[in-house]
C-alpha cells in the first residue's frame, strides 16, 4: 500500500535500540545502493514518532522540512518494511 500523507506511523514493539543498533551495524540503510537519511537523522525521525505516539506521514515531513521530502519517504518506508515503524491502523 503506498505511503500517503495521512498515512499513520507508529514505532514498532520491537524496535528498540537494539534492533536500531543491529540494523545499522548490518548495513541494511544502505541497501540497494539507494540513499537514506544517515544514522543521527533516522533516530531522529524515530524519535519523533516514538514521542508523537502516532503520526501522520505529513506530520513527519513538517517536523523534518530541512530533509530532502523523498529521501525522507524513502527511509520510512524503510523502517516500515524492517519493522523499527509500523502502520497505526487504529487512528482515524
Amino acid at each position: 500500500r503506498p505511503l500517503t500523507g495521512n498515512t499513520r506511523l507508529a514505532l514498532h514493539p520491537a524496535a528498540d535500540a537494539q534492533t536500531r543498533s543491529n540494523l545499522r551495524n548490518n548495513g541494511l540503510v544502505r541497501i540497494a545502493g539507494l540513499i537514506f537519511l544517515d544514522d543521527e537523522e533516522a533516530d531522529a525521525v524515530l524519535d519523533f514518532i516514538a514521542a508523537s505516539n502516532s503520526c501522520r506521514l505529513d506530520d513527519v515531513c513538517s517536523a523534518f522540512a530541512q530533509l530532502d521530502v523523498q529521501t525522507l519517504i524513502r527511509t520510512v518506508g524503510w523502517m516500515l518494511k524492517y519493522n523499527l515503524l509500523t502502520l497505526d491502523e487504529t487512528a482515524s
